[in-house]
């Protein structure tokens, strides 16, 4: 089978079950939910922090190769000296947004729950666990670089950027409960289906003092991020030459990520399966306008090697 078809067939898999997923959970999302949830299930909470690492993880690690990529193309020290300036940025200010999210209210802050994480912890926490990184995808790219890599890096991040704010936006606008939040008892944060928006959610969540992403249900990052592998895995193909031939590997071991990632978030009562089955539709639908980008990225730039 050719790469072309294979991706194909991928897509379509992926997109069929996840139609299929939406439309049962659209009238079935609560009795699903309850037959799975099990709260702080140890394999469910690994594959939970895991997901979210290999979003933000990778994310820090491709702008350190793009930052090294872009310096050595940079034909004056000004220019070399601005690529550094704007990747150190975004490094360490996708670091802290890291750091918010790790340690938030449905990934190990589950397991932390009377923990304060203020700014400066999740500051701290953002910058040990993934800064390094950058300087990792910094020291491993090397000497390695070529015009059609930056646009394919500048790309992916683009995409993953337009993913994460996206995603929060969204969510903020459909305000559903989490299901483990409809156990609490109020009245007014009981199940709702995905199509009916709760009212007055900020006031609700003031009046209760919800965290923030208690009612951002609708629809699952993680279940988006764990599609979005299907492109972020192979980009290491970009940076590492000897991975090139290794692409159908990347792609089948983030295939293979994406139920236990995914659904990981039912079972913590984080997500609902319409939650989940959207967010793979939206992931794919990322991975598909990403490897247009980059199909025609490359068919336009041949590669320039950087001096050494």
């Amino acid at each position: 089978m050719s790469k072309e078809n294979a991706n194909h067939a991928v897509r379509s898999v992926i997109a069929s079950a996840a139609v299929i997923l939406f439309a049962f959970g659209t009238f079935f999302d609560l009795p699903a939910e309850q037959a799975v949830y099990h709260p702080n299930q140890p394999a469910a909470l690994v594959f939970t922090v895991l997901g979210y690492y290999l979003f933000f993880g990778p994310f820090e690690f491709l702008t350190g190769a793009l930052c090294r990529q872009l310096m050595h193309l940079a034909a004056t020290r000004t220019k070399r000296i601005l690529s550094l300036a704007i990747c150190s940025y975004i490094g360490i200010s996708t670091a802290v947004l890291g750091g918010m999210g790790l340690v938030s209210d449905s990934v190990l802050g589950l397991l932390f729950p009377e923990v304060e994480f203020t700014f400066l912890r999740c500051f701290l926490i953002g910058v040990i666990v993934f800064c390094p990184l950058v300087a990792l995808g910094m020291l491993l790219n090397g000497d390695r670089a070529d015009k059609a890599t930056v646009y394919c890096l500048i790309l992916l991040l683009g995409i993953l950027t337009l993913s994460f704010f996206g995603q929060v936006l969204f969510t903020s606008v459909t305000n559903r409960p989490r299901y483990r939040i409809t156990l609490l008892g109020l009245e007014e944060l009981t199940f709702r289906p995905w199509y009916t928006p709760l009212r007055d959610a900020a006031q609700l969540s003031a009046r209760y003092a919800l965290k923030s992403d208690a009612l951002r249900s609708f629809f699952s990052g993680h279940a988006m991020d764990a599609v979005l592998n299907l492109a972020i895995f192979p980009a290491f193909a970009l940076v590492f030459p000897g991975l090139q031939t290794k692409e159908r590997f990347l792609k089948l071991a983030a295939l293979l990520l994406i139920p236990p990632i995914a659904f990981s978030r039912m079972v913590l009562g984080a997500h609902y399966l319409s939650d989940v089955s959207a967010g793979m539709l939206c992931g794919l639908l990322l991975v598909i306008l990403y490897e247009a980008g980059a199909a025609s990225v490359k068919a336009r730039h041949r590669s320039e090697p950087c001096r050494d």
